[in-house]
């Protein structure tokens, strides 16, 4: 890496910025107050990733698109299939707006089969994550943290 992208990433001091995992549940009442903390931590000078299925990503693109590009980051994990978990109806959709009430448990219970994904990808990081924030509907995340051995912090 030449000293200019070593600089921008650091944050000019030689050290590199925290790396933040931002794990929000994919609803819309609990996505747009994580994305209002996401652009606080990266105004703070927090390097940030934001987790979030490919049928989240067109939801997350307008609300980070404020926050500064070289700080926020979006890992696309695929979203669980329904025929794994068993869980969910095919089709059911990825995110709580157009769920039937019924299916929020499944939906949160089936997600959990992000976390191997996740930890794959946090270990293949050259710039490791060093903490997790996460909604409380993931509590799949807190064994993620664990096993990375970083803080995490749930929110509601």
């Amino acid at each position: 890496m030449d000293e200019s992208a070593r600089s921008r990433e650091s944050g000019g001091d030689g050290d590199e910025k925290p790396h933040v995992l931002v794990v929000p549940y994919p609803a819309q009442g609990h996505m747009l107050p994580f994305l209002d903390l996401v652009a606080l931590l990266a105004a703070r000078g927090l390097a940030l990733t934001v987790a979030a299925t490919p049928g989240n990503v067109p939801l997350l693109a307008p609300l980070l698109a404020s926050c500064p590009p070289s700080s926020v980051a979006t890992v696309t994990l695929p979203f669980p299939s329904s025929s794994l978990s068993g869980l969910l109806p095919a089709g059911c959709g990825e995110n709580t707006k157009d769920l039937p009430g019924h299916l929020f448990r499944p939906f949160m219970a089936s997600l959990a089969a992000l976390r191997e994904p996740l930890l794959a990808w946090c270990k293949a990081q050259r710039h490791r994550v060093t903490a997790v924030v996460s909604d409380m509907f993931t509590g799949w995340t807190q064994p993620l943290t664990a096993e990375l051995g970083v803080p995490s912090l749930s929110v509601s």
